[in-house]
């Protein structure tokens, strides 16, 4: 039989001020918090609440997990998640499972996006989109055996609209398939 594991002795854990830099191979990433809260609470689902900076961009957080006893003891496949992400101008919202033990490649988890315009992405995602919108994108998610798909997916932007599913198979032959149909595009919209 395996050990028990042992439950934190802290239970709740207040960051204020704080910087920290993420380094890959490309490039290192500054984040700041400017307050964080992590209530780890024996029997009680985790729960963070943040809010920083990423890429200069204002951004608040608030999920809420299992327990870190079910994540420690590796005896359940999945783990609850509910996460918010905000900034000033979009909202993601995330509701499901992830698989365990964590970094397993699973996920089961319904989403959703809303925002202004595509351009106040930019800086946060270090990409280059156009100032299009507004916009959303909602769908539920799975990640499994090499294949991540998203099916009942309803994007809109502007005026004009897109249903369907789409499936992406990211591990040996690659291949993408997507069945999707549109009511309205607006040509003014892009």
């Amino acid at each position: 039989t395996r050990p028990k594991p042992v439950e934190p002795a802290v239970q709740i854990l207040t960051i204020h001020l704080s910087r920290a830099t993420i380094a890959s191979s490309a490039q290192a990433e500054r984040i700041v918090l400017h307050e964080a809260r992590l209530d780890v609470v024996p029997n009680q689902p985790i729960r963070i609440v943040a809010n920083g900076e990423f890429r200069n961009v204002p951004v608040t957080l608030d999920g809420t997990g299992g327990t870190l006893l079910d994540a420690m003891r590796g005896e359940a496949e999945w783990w609850p998640l509910t996460l918010s992400l905000r900034t000033s101008a979009t909202s993601l919202k995330i509701e499901g499972n992830v698989g365990l033990p964590f970094g397993s490649p699973r996920a089961d988890a319904q989403l959703s996006l809303i925002g202004e315009r595509l351009n106040e992405l930019n800086r946060l995602l270090a990409v280059e989109w156009p100032a299009l919108g507004p916009y959303s994108l909602s769908g539920h998610v799975m990640l499994a055996n090499g294949t991540a798909s998203a099916t009942d997916v309803k994007a809109m932007l502007g005026a004009s609209d897109l249903t369907g599913d789409v499936s992406v198979q990211y591990i040996g032959r690659q291949r993408i398939s997507a069945n999707v149909v549109s009511q309205r595009i607006e040509t003014r919209d892009f």
